[in-house]
């Protein structure tokens, strides 16, 4: 719908997260902003950070799930000629080790949106994958002193693990686009003090 080419898989929910799926945060926030560096955390198949590399300087994509990961590298080489993405094939939490990750598995398909590092009682897949946090993974990028000019977390329920380990980093980001589950929205409170402001849908007054 925008002049981008997508790869999807069948089964999967990649049509509608590619041609509906955050159309207003997509065009109403990202896009502008997507300039400098951008860091998209969960990035799935790569809807945002596609529409990112060719404005932006340098896009670090990280996404811990394998097949996710390799849709995302084919839609990187179709739609990224300037090689200025970073693909990092792990997930990101408070401290490096590594876990699992828990894909629930369901009658239309495999949730591959909604894969997790909280095992549940729900039918699924298990992966093993590397854990990272966020200041480490720039450092070692030698990025670690870079301004972030936009900072996207999706990530499935484990926002405040990325929050508590990428403290640096939000300290030196301008803009801040994350997805909160449930009780994770106490990390408004943490957000605040470190200096953010909570920005409205329609992007104009700030609510506090």
């Amino acid at each position: 719908r925008d002049g981008y080419w997508f790869y999807a898989r069948p089964r999967a929910p990649d049509l509608y997260t590619i041609a509906a799926s955050e159309r207003y945060e997509l065009e109403k926030w990202f896009k502008p902003r997507a300039r400098g560096l951008v860091i998209d955390v969960g990035a799935y198949i790569g809807t945002y950070t596609v529409r990112a590399c060719n404005k932006a300087e340098k896009v670090v994509a990280v996404e811990p799930h394998p097949a996710n990961y390799t849709a995302l590298k084919i839609n990187v080489a179709m739609n990224c000629p300037r090689r200025n993405v970073v693909l990092i094939n792990k997930a990101l939490g408070a401290a490096s080790g590594r876990g699992y990750l828990w894909t629930p598995l369901g009658s239309r398909g495999v949730g591959l949106t909604t894969a997790t590092l909280k095992s549940s009682k729900q039918r699924s897949v298990r992966h093993e994958v590397e854990i990272d946090n966020l200041d480490n993974l720039l450092e070692e990028l030698g990025l670690g002193s870079d301004v972030v000019n936009y900072l996207k977390i999706d990530v499935e329920g484990e926002a405040i693990s990325v929050l508590r380990g990428g403290d640096q980093t939000l300290r030196r980001t301008r803009w801040l686009q994350i997805e909160m589950i449930g009780s994770e929205v106490w990390a408004h409170s943490l957000l605040k003090r470190i200096g953010f402001r909570l920005i409205d849908r329609r992007g104009n007054n700030y609510l506090y």
